[in-house]
């Protein structure tokens, strides 16, 4: 067994073994048992299809939360817009706030992340016969949720301050909606 910085290189270095010392030999460790790449095909699959439910997961309330901010604070868009902004400038406002709070979640999620990476390190997932499975944390760990997170905001904020930027002044002012 030799352990490698990274497992991509396996078999470069399978290859390069016996060509060192004949009396070796060296396989790669994704050909040492046939269903090992269907397992990890299947890993990956299952990977995908978390990160489509945590999208869902997440945008949904984020949508709602947004939206909601918005409505509520329809008569407050209506003041603004009856100052001069124009409903550019409302929308501006409203994604900028929607940012904040994705930004702001962002970075919450990403601590507590981290938090159960470091504790899952010290005890891991699953162990069994000298197998242990622990998290991998890679800058890739972390910034593609952010990303994801970052892009559903942007969308569901763009949706809410798109509510925003279309309030009707004079009627809620009047009080008529």
């Amino acid at each position: 067994y030799v352990h490698l910085a990274d497992h991509g290189d396996a078999g470069v270095v399978a290859a390069a073994l016996p060509v060192a010392d004949p009396s070796l030999l060296a396989i790669e460790w994704r050909l040492d048992d046939p269903q090992l790449p269907n397992l990890i095909a299947a890993n990956r699959v299952i990977g995908r299809v978390s990160y489509g439910m945590v999208i869902a997961a997440v945008s949904v309330p984020l949508l709602a939360l947004l939206y909601l901010r918005v409505l509520r604070r329809r008569r407050q868009f209506a003041v603004l817009a009856a100052l001069g902004l124009s409903r550019a400038e409302l929308f501006a406002i409203s994604l900028l706030q929607s940012l904040i709070v994705g930004v702001l979640g962002s970075l919450a999620g990403a601590a507590i992340g981290y938090g159960a990476i470091r504790y899952f390190e010290r005890s891991p997932i699953f162990e069994w016969e000298g197998l242990s499975v622990r998290p991998l944390a890679s800058p890739a760990t972390f910034l593609m949720p952010i990303l994801v997170v970052l892009a559903t905001t942007l969308l569901a904020g763009a949706l809410a301050a798109w509510r925003a930027a279309r309030t009707p002044t004079a009627r809620i002012l009047q009080r008529l909606e």
